[in-house]
């Protein structure tokens, strides 16, 4: 799609803002009058803003805290006018002279020579109007050509596949995987590069940078990045060759690891740990409220402050867990409010107070810095926690599973250990209403507990 519209036989560029972008610009469109009723001249100006535009919204993908500066534009905009130069046979040459302005020299050849040219065509315009000024439907057939090189030649990276796929699947738990492992392997090979640069090796050596995952975790990954690599080469560049097509798996992968829980005993020496620490920060939070509620750590790193619940009456805190903004949760089955108690009471305080006097509305101000609740560097750091508290062969995510023997050992009725995970069907609260159903889990939850308490 051209992003122009002719009005009163004046050329105005005009681009919507993607979805995911426009947080960061004050309306849905970008227009801007081109100046001119010459179509050669405003197909210049409009492949000069499309790779301009190309670019800084991979950049905002990419890096969405970072800021762009008005000297990072004006390089986009050099760069832009490079492509373009290229396309029309016209030598570009940058940094020998002041923004706006342009030298008129010629190259060995006779063609003009293109110094930099901040937001100007003024060298490529007159080389225009020398060239095809009067000509009619050459000046036309002209601006129709470069239009078409704009659409079809820009470079697509990493970042812009990635939205294109995620894209398709806007809303669902299947969109925020996507972005995850293009995510991982943008991170792996160190930076969003052009699609067309990919090569084998890259598949490969991200598919061992997985190895400790299992096999049919691996797989999945894979899978999403081949599939994102489908739409573009059907979409954008049929010749593009699929590199991540048929990426060997024999021999790849961990066994498959069982999610044991910890012992009652290695339960109980975690929150002694972790509670008579003198240090005690939010990571070390974090792994008090899973113990305490059994939750996903997705879950717990996205709560909001508006998510925790006091019912002054009855005497109980609670976690109301929804999807928001930032963090969709596994099916609709996750949505419930879960009472915390005993060790989970007082670092849900403490972490509370942090929160609010960092002006944050989220509890884990830290994870939720971007567009989305970043789990998965949270995971990583609490992982790391756990081993230097002495307890390397546990992750995060056995501390659910901890939650769940306890409880099952405890006796707890079925319906009210899932009511507490989230693991779907009807909650309790719409068999006991809320009030009855919060006091039944909480007093779950503290016979489950309770014992682990030095």
């Amino acid at each position: 799609m051209a992003h122009y519209y002719v009005r009163n036989g004046y050329y105005y560029y005009q681009r919507r803002i993607p979805l995911d972008l426009r947080k960061f610009y004050s309306g849905a469109n970008i227009k801007a009058s081109l100046k001119t009723k010459d179509p050669a001249i405003a197909a210049l100006f409009v492949a000069k803003f499309d790779r301009q535009y190309d670019a800084e919204f991979a950049q905002r993908r990419l890096n969405p805290d970072a800021e762009i500066s008005q000297r990072d534009r004006e390089l986009m905009a050099e760069t832009a006018l490079k492509d373009i130069s290229d396309v029309l046979g016209i030598q570009f040459k940058s940094g020998e002279a002041k923004a706006g302005f342009a030298n008129d020299t010629t190259d060995e050849d006779g063609r003009p020579i293109l110094e930099e040219v901040v937001g100007k065509l003024d060298v490529l315009t007159d080389y225009v109007i020398d060239k095809y000024d009067g000509q009619g439907a050459s000046s036309e057939a002209l601006g129709k050509a470069i239009i078409d090189v704009a659409k079809s030649g820009r470079t697509y990276f990493l970042s812009d596949v990635r939205g294109m796929y995620a894209q398709r699947k806007a809303g669902t738990r299947e969109e925020h995987d996507i972005r995850r492992d293009w995510g991982l392997l943008i991170e792996h090979l160190g930076e969003d590069i052009p699609v067309q640069n990919l090569r084998r090796h890259h598949a490969t050596s991200f598919r061992d940078s997985l190895s400790q995952l299992g096999r049919a975790t691996i797989a999945k990954y894979l899978g999403r990045i081949r599939a994102g690599l489908e739409i573009y080469r059907k979409e954008v560049n049929r010749s593009f060759d699929n590199v991540f097509k048929d990426v060997d798996l024999s021999g790849i992968g961990a066994a498959p690891v069982e999610r044991k829980p910890l012992s009652p005993a290695q339960a109980a020496d975690l929150i002694d740990k972790l509670t008579k620490r003198n240090d005690q920060n939010d990571l070390d939070r974090i792994l008090l409220l899973l113990l305490a509620t059994g939750a996903r750590l997705g879950e717990i790193v996205g709560v909001r402050l508006e998510d925790v619940r006091e019912d002054v009456a009855a005497g109980i805190t609670s976690l109301n867990i929804t999807g928001h903004e930032k963090r969709r949760l596994k099916n609709k089955g996750s949505e419930r409010e879960v009472p915390v108690v005993l060790f989970g009471l007082t670092a849900l305080k403490a972490q509370v107070d942090q929160a609010q006097a960092s002006k944050s509305d989220y509890l884990f101000p830290r994870y939720n810095k971007t567009e989305k609740t970043n789990s998965n560097s949270a995971s990583a750091a609490v992982n790391k926690r756990m081993k230097a508290l002495g307890f390397k062969e546990f992750s995060a995510h056995n501390l659910r599973h901890t939650v769940k023997r306890l409880m099952r050992d405890a006796g707890v009725p079925q319906d009210l250990r899932d009511a507490v995970q989230g693991h779907g069907g009807q909650s309790v609260a719409e068999t006991y209403g809320r009030g009855v159903a919060l006091g039944r889990l909480e007093r779950a939850l503290m016979g489950a507990l309770e014992n682990l308490v030095i």
